[in-house]
Formats: structure tokens, C-alpha cells, sequence
């Protein structure tokens, strides 16, 4: 009978350390899938705004030649206003003096950017020429199809009588 209890004892000890053991595995196990979502979630975050940053830059690399065009072609005109408005106020006997060229140090400079490396002079090269190649792929392509012409077949009378119509 001894031996009987002295087992459920050490059944009872062995139920215990493996529950225990259980408990122990699924907190440890909680604590580290929370830190593995943490970790996850805060370099999805580093990700997302190290893309922003760099389609930032691309943007600005992209629009930055057709803003350069579009102040070329806005400061004659701005010239123009100022000197009819100048005129205009002179007519009605306002003087204005000259102003000094404030716009100077507004402006960017026209000609390209000194700060840019070679390699990035190399990569804008590179996609130039990787543009061009597609551009004269397509072109090819379409100038190999078959030209068909779409308004062929469409009749030039009116298949309806004209006392239909009034």
C-alpha cells in the first residue's frame, strides 16, 4: 500500500511540474510573441518612413528640373508686371524707387548641382539610357504591327429616310 500512495505521490508531483511547467511555457511564450510584434511593428514603422523619405527625395529629384523651367519662364513675366506697374503708378504721379535684385538670392542656381556624386550622375545617366532603349523597343514594336484603319468600313449615307428625321 505504500508503494500505492508513494506513486499517486510522485504522479501527483509529476501532473504538477509538467501544469506548472505548462503555465511557465505559455507566459514566456506571451511575453515574447508580444516582443517579437513589438520589435515587428516599430521596424514596419523604421521601413515606412525610411520609403517616404526616399520617394521624397525621388519627387524632388523628378520635379526639380521642370520647376527650374517653370521660374525661367515666370520671371520675365514677373519683370513685365513690375515695370507696368511701375509705369502705371508713374502716371498717377506715385515714384517708386528702384528696388535693389532682392531675386538673386531667391533663385537656385540654373546650371546642375555641384553636390551630386558621380554615382548618381552614373544612375541618372544609366536611367536615361534604359529609358531610351524602352522607348525605341516600343516603337519598333508598334511600327512592325499590322496598321489597320478603324473608320474603314463605316458608310457615309445615312441609312434612315429623311422624312424620319423632321
Amino acid at each position: 500500500m505504500a508503494a500505492f500512495f508513494n506513486r499517486n505521490k510522485i504522479k501527483n508531483d509529476l501532473l504538477l511540474m509538467i501544469l506548472n511547467s505548462k503555465r511557465l511555457f505559455k507566459e514566456h511564450l506571451n511575453v515574447l510573441e508580444e516582443y517579437i510584434l513589438d520589435n515587428y511593428f516599430d521596424s514596419l514603422e523604421k521601413l515606412v518612413a525610411e520609403e517616404e523619405l526616399v520617394s521624397k527625395g525621388i519627387m524632388k529629384k523628378q520635379f526639380q528640373p521642370v520647376l527650374r523651367q517653370l521660374r525661367e519662364r515666370l520671371e520675365p513675366i514677373e519683370r513685365s508686371f513690375k515695370l507696368r506697374e511701375k509705369q502705371a503708378l508713374k502716371m498717377k504721379g506715385i515714384e517708386i524707387p528702384d528696388e535693389p535684385e532682392e531675386d538673386s538670392e531667391k533663385k537656385e542656381p540654373l546650371g546642375p548641382e555641384t553636390s551630386d556624386s558621380e554615382e548618381e550622375a552614373s544612375a541618372v545617366a544609366t536611367k536615361k539610357k534604359l529609358n531610351q532603349n524602352r522607348y525605341n523597343a516600343s516603337r519598333s514594336f508598334l511600327a512592325n504591327k499590322e496598321q489597320i484603319n478603324l473608320f474603314q468600313n463605316i458608310p457615309l449615307e445615312t441609312p434612315m429616310s429623311e422624312s424620319i428625321l423632321e
